[in-house]
């Protein structure tokens, strides 16, 4: 009759225990979260266990085990057994496994019990031999081991490594892993960790909600010594990212057998990404085109970091070459910088990286390389890059990662930096299609040999030279931007002169003397302050308009998600006007609009808002323009951007850049 009992009890806490599970409908990736166990065998259910364990009617559990119902909760709260008596009852084990349990690991005063190894009894995962041996059974011995995965979920640490020498059956705490991109060494997931498994040990706290992150994996030699790679590691990743705000993070790393993972913060989206597909045109106000300079000044300055900057911890100079620096591996990321939301650009992929210490008088050591701790997964590209495509990738790189003496120095990662500024200018000049034709007319000159970096290699009849269709094009964006002001064609002179004459120099010796990632970072800076000096003295606001002065400011009725009321008019003088005879105001720098198909209402939207309007938001003066009224809704989440809305009389519909077709709902009346 106890075994019943006990039977009808595992089948009520089994449902409990998978109701809690996630992932529960896929077997493979099924896990229970951090005190899932605790919270479904609490102190009631626990009492009741025990009782079910009575051999008989005439003898109790109490008389077998020599414990009360109360020592048993107790003593499995004190010893954290919660998980191990979960993983007995979800494989089934019969009621003699329970009695085993309660034996060894619960009645016994002899704790923490140690196998022969050192190793503390009940301490998960079991392996089999311990397994056999508590419960002296081989058949009760696999039911718990396959079922013990579930409730042995890896808990992440943050800036800290976890290591376990081979995959032992433990389950990782991904409540979703999406791919994102694949690289020659590594592969990158967006992963969302559930609460309780990434924790702060120094502070002592763990994530309350479920924290997503990107993951990068790689593949670990097995024939080589990792011991000095990993230092490298250390310094790049974890020096680095402490001391400058524009290089990625890393938070934390896992090793499992021969996968290696680093875990960072999750961007929004990737510079190249930025450019040619979520924010594809070029900026139309001054504001937004100076917050693009002061975002790749941040990202040269971080570049200047690496360079300069970086000290181990027994304070020795540290250089740190990038050797892949290009868009694709520049993240975009809203951070709230002095009050103030702004988009930041930080390096990440340094999966090409070389470090060397320097100790002064005594010279350099030889380099360390980031990469030779891991097994390449695609094939190495003839210039060193990490990446095979023709067009845009390979482009970044300097003239001597051609030579058959490569010498790739910190002034060939200054190279890089100059090829994106001058990428970026472009962007700001014509948006993503002026990136395109860019790029095509590099590709198409005649000693380009059909790729579009941004220097022609040497042949039988010339020697390597910069590609004679970068100075041209910076000469027709200095041209275009006179065009649109002399303030601007001053920024732009300014800057791409500067990359002609001092960053995009083909001789390594003579670039080094000329330029620096430090001093890119000034001109920059240089560029950004003209940009606000001349809207300030224009009268314009320095950090959200180009409002001239007098004009009033916008107002900003907050259009909540899904409920915000709008009433629209119903006779209006100027309800006759067509859509196309709005004019929509210059002092955002919008990204796109949508149009109700009955005409009256018009809405357009930024990165990080959407404005709506109808017909009584046309002024009264006939002019068709857009008065300073509608309803605003501003995004606060700073992990994506506002990527596309549609409207309708009715409903405004908006979709973000995150994943899984985020959507924000508006019902207007």
């Amino acid at each position: 009759m106890s075994s019943n009992t006990y039977s009808d009890l595992c089948r009520a806490i089994y449902k409990q225990l998978l109701h809690k599970l996630e992932r529960r409908d896929e077997e493979t990736l099924r896990f229970a979260v951090s005190g899932t166990a605790a919270g479904v065998l609490h102190y009631d259910n626990l009492l009741q266990l025990f009782s079910s364990l009575a051999p008989s009617r005439q003898r109790s559990a109490e008389a077998e085990f020599g414990i009360s119902g109360d020592d048993f909760a107790s003593r499995v709260d004190e010893r954290k057994l919660h998980e191990f008596l979960a993983i007995l009852i979800f494989a089934s084990c019969d009621v003699d496994a329970a009695r085993k349990f309660t034996a060894k690991l619960v009645a016994t005063s002899d704790w923490p019990r140690r196998d022969q190894s050192g190793r503390k009894v009940g301490t998960l995962p079991v392996d089999r031999g311990d397994c056999e041996e508590l419960f002296g059974d081989v058949a009760t011995a696999d039911q718990f081991l396959k079922n013990q995965a579930y409730f042995c979920t890896v808990t992440l640490y943050e800036k800290e490594q976890n290591v376990f020498e081979k995959h032992d059956g433990r389950r990782f705490p991904y409540l979703e892993e999406r791919p994102l991109s694949e690289g020659s060494f590594g592969k990158v997931y967006a992963v969302n960790v559930a609460k309780g498994h990434f924790v702060n040990r120094r502070e002592n706290m763990a994530n309350t909600k479920p924290r997503m992150m990107a993951r990068k994996d790689y593949i670990l030699r097995p024939d080589f010594d990792a011991s000095e790679e990993a230092n490298v590691m250390k310094i790049i990743l974890g020096n680095s990212a402490r001391g400058h705000p524009n290089i990625l993070e890393n938070i934390g790393s896992l090793e499992v057998g021969d996968t290696y993972s680093l875990f960072m913060p999750l961007a929004i989206c990737d510079l190249k990404k930025y450019m040619m597909e979520i924010h594809s045109h070029s900026p139309t106000t001054s504001a937004a085109k100076a917050n693009l300079i002061r975002s790749a000044q941040g990202l040269a300055e971080g570049l200047a970091y690496l360079h300069n900057d970086i000290r181990t911890a027994n304070l020795e100079h540290v250089v740190c070459y990038h050797m892949d620096l290009k868009p694709a591996n520049i993240l975009v990321f809203r951070e709230s910088i002095d009050g103030e939301d702004r988009d930041i650009w930080k390096l990440s992929d340094f999966g090409m990286s070389r470090v060397k210490l320097k100790h002064g008088d005594r010279g350099e050591e030889p380099e360390r390389m980031f990469d030779r701790r891991f097994i390449r997964r695609k094939p190495a590209d003839v210039s060193v890059s990490a990446t095979m495509n023709r067009r845009g990738e390979g482009t970044y790189l300097a003239p001597e990662s051609t030579m058959a003496s490569k010498r790739m120095r910190t002034e060939s990662d200054v190279w890089s930096l100059g090829c994106i500024v001058s990428i970026v200018f472009t962007y700001l000049d014509a948006g993503y299609k002026g990136v395109d034709d860019f790029s095509e007319s590099r590709e198409k000159q005649p000693a380009a040999k059909d790729m579009d970096r941004f220097f022609c290699s040497s042949t039988s009849f010339s020697r390597t030279q910069t590609n004679p269709a970068v100075k041209k094009w910076h000469a027709m964006l200095v041209k275009q931007a006179y065009a649109r002001g002399k303030e601007e064609g001053d920024v732009f002179k300014g800057v791409l002169e500067y990359l002609d004459k001092s960053v995009l120099v083909i001789d390594q010796d003579e670039r080094r003397k000329a330029t620096s990632a430090k001093a890119v970072a000034a001109k920059l800076k240089n560029a950004y302050d003209q940009f606000r000096s001349f809207r300030i003295l224009a009268g314009n606001d320095p950090e959200t308009s180009d409002i001239t002065q007098g004009q009033p400011p916008i107002s900003r009725f907050k259009l909540s998600p899904l409920v915000k009321y709008f009433r629209k008019p119903s006779t209006h003088p100027m309800q006759d006007y067509y859509i196309q005879q709005w004019t929509i105001p210059t002092f955002r720098a919008f990204k796109g609009c949508a149009v109700s198909r009955d005409g009256t209402l018009v809405a357009y939207y930024t990165d990080t808002m959407i404005a709506l309007h109808t017909s009584q938001s046309l002024s009264h003066t006939g002019t068709g323009n857009l008065d300073p009224s509608g309803a605003e809704y501003v995004l606060e989440d700073r992990e994506c951007f506002w990527q596309c809305i549609t409207l309708t009389s009715k409903y405004l519909i908006a979709s973000t850049t995150k994943p899984n077709f985020d959507v924000s709902g508006f019902f207007l009346v």
